[in-house]
């Protein structure tokens, strides 16, 4: 096997074993920590459509944040449909409902991706 398949195949299982790191603490939110005590909180929401599947769609970039910058990442899903308000509050309520499971108080990040993005910047303005 050439050296170029072999570097694929391993940076392929370094995927593989990101995702398994995924943990969905209840339905639609999955959480992703360090292996040590998280600084702080990203808050993801997804575009629409991979808003609906965050693990599968951005598992590995937040698996990678996770372990790189050292903080939590908690990724809500939601689905999509006409009424962000809505979409908006149940994101947000998601993501309060997991802070307070965990007892996390750290720093907040919201980092959202086009539809996701604006959910955000909608509960942001509540």
């Amino acid at each position: 096997m050439s050296d170029g398949a072999s570097d694929l195949l391993t940076a392929l299982r370094r995927v593989d074993e990101r995702q398994e790191r995924a943990n969905e603490v209840s339905k639609g939110v999955f959480i992703y920590e360090p292996s040590h005590e998280p600084w702080g909180v990203v808050h993801f929401v997804g575009g629409a459509g991979f808003g609906s599947y965050p693990d599968l769609a951005y598992g590995s970039l937040l698996a990678q944040l996770s372990e790189d910058a050292g903080d939590a990442c908690v990724a809500t899903a939601y689905d999509l449909g006409l009424d962000h308000d809505n979409e908006a509050r149940t994101v947000g309520e998601r993501f309060e409902n997991i802070m307070r499971v965990k007892g996390w108080d750290g720093p907040v990040l919201g980092v959202g991706h086009s539809l996701g993005a604006k959910l955000l910047l909608l509960r942001s303005c509540e």
